[in-house]
């Protein structure tokens, strides 16, 4: 099970706490989806004394880890230069197509 909340992210496994870490702790989150299996979301804390995590990731449930990536991608930005000002060249992919505004 994954938790988020505004400050912290968890992972709760086979009834034990597998990670408890501020979201400013976190080096890397990646989240990989593939044909026919499930998706993988991978945590990675900033320090080695917190195991990275690996989770299985069914179809119904990416609506919630999306939910929880736009938290976790949030807080991150909020914390680095520029992180949640509009910047017109993001904007613009690589490819130099424009991007959908919502």
């Amino acid at each position: 099970m994954l938790a988020v909340t505004d400050r912290r992210i968890a992972v709760i496994a086979d009834g034990r706490t597998a990670l408890d870490v501020a979201i400013d702790g976190l080096r890397r989150i990646q989240f990989d989806i593939e044909k026919d299996r499930p998706a993988t979301l991978v945590i990675v804390p900033e320090h080695a004394t917190h195991v990275p995590q690996v989770l299985a990731v069914r179809p119904v449930e990416y609506e919630a880890v999306a939910a929880a990536l736009v938290t976790i991608g949030q807080r991150l930005a909020d914390g680095k230069p520029g992180g949640n000002r509009p910047d017109s060249s993001a904007d613009t992919p690589p490819n130099g197509d424009e991007m959908p505004r919502s």
